[in-house]
């Protein structure tokens, strides 16, 4: 069932749900209801979405409503106006949620959210941020993150994308070295109009250029405040209480579309070249002299430092690359594949 009240506030009580029949629903959609929870258990829904759009909205009204839907399967919260107030301190435990997706205005209501919330360790977690969540650069920022995810927490592969005004890191993490379960999470930062499930949408570049430039924190900007959480061991970094164990990651992929990888792959590969125990990077960028000669520059810092060689480099679009080139780079790697 779907209800959307568009961008006017309705609230949504208990007389009008008994006629939906709550306890039959499987499927439940919410837009710009305001929610008055007294109603009995959802306990057959499997899906949820909540989006409001104007309106401010309590985390605990959230908190109420999914302690009755303890069968949820996927879960989608989003909301520019959500704001943290008193919990109960008793966690939800949502043992069959397989997709938690937010889309985040305000990270510490969400992150009081999460830090109730009793998640599956195979989660697969989407958090979509609008660059505005950046502005205030005074505080540090703390992702609202799954709660099982701690110091122990190991990251066996990690992916990013950096395109105009966007960026999305994907990293794939098992709670502790011991356990096979792995929690996919993925970060996608991009404009407003690119927050939503879509990934066709919010790759596509074909939006106003001019206003993704104007804007000061996009793209790269945004990566570099995430970075330190990612690749730095700070103690006071939510990100790198998470992925402290980074150094440990084997495995990363990059794509860096053609707009943005001038400036991105300087960053992104001085980076990827300091992870001590990589062993197979891919790549997926434009051939152009000035990003082969950068990702030249970061295997030979990779050479000069104590951390062990890269054992493969997978170069996406590298069958193009002249045999001169290819030499060059199979110089400095031991094993050099060159995809279509």
């Amino acid at each position: 069932m779907s209800l959307d009240a568009e961008t006017t506030e309705c609230e949504l009580s208990s007389e009008v749900l008994e006629a939906f029949r709550p306890s039959a629903l499987n499927s439940l959609s919410l837009r710009n209801f305001v929610l008055v929870w007294d109603v009995p258990n959802f306990h057959n829904l499997s899906t949820l979405s909540l989006q409001f759009d104007a309106g401010v909205i309590w985390v605990s009204s959230l908190d109420t409503m999914l302690r009755q839907c303890p069968m949820l399967e996927n879960l989608t919260i989003g909301s520019f106006y959500l704001m943290d107030d008193e919990l109960s301190g008793a966690t939800v435990a949502l043992c069959h949620l397989r997709r938690l997706t937010l889309k985040v205005y305000k990270i510490t209501a969400f992150e009081s959210l999460l830090s109730v919330l009793d998640l599956p360790l195979d989660v697969q977690f989407t958090l979509f941020l609008h660059p505005d969540t950046f502005n205030n650069r005074s505080h540090p920022h703390m992702l609202p993150l799954p709660r099982h995810l701690a110091s122990t927490s190991v990251c066996h592969k990690l992916e990013c994308y950096c395109g105009l005004g966007r960026v999305k890191v994907e990293a794939f993490i098992s709670p502790n070295t011991e356990s096979r379960s792995v929690t996919q999470v993925s970060i996608r930062i991009g404009p407003v109009v690119y927050l939503d499930d879509d990934e066709t949408k919010w790759a596509d570049v074909s939006s106003d250029i001019g206003d993704v430039l104007n804007h000061d924190c996009m793209g790269v900007g945004n990566l570099a405040n995430i970075r330190p959480g990612f690749f730095v061991a700070a103690e006071t970094s939510e990100l790198t209480r998470l992925f402290r164990g980074m150094h440990s990651v084997p495995t990363v992929s990059i794509s860096l579309s053609d707009a943005g990888a001038t400036l991105s792959s300087i960053l992104m590969l001085k980076m990827v070249s300091e992870l001590s125990s990589l062993r197979d990077l891919r790549i997926q960028m434009e051939l152009r002299s000035e990003n082969l000669n950068t990702l030249r520059r970061s295997l030979l810092m990779r050479a000069a430092s104590t951390c062990p060689p890269i054992q493969r480099l997978s170069i996406v679009g590298g069958e193009t690359l002249s045999a001169e080139k290819r030499l060059e780079l199979a110089r400095l790697v031991s094993v050099v594949i060159f995809e279509e």
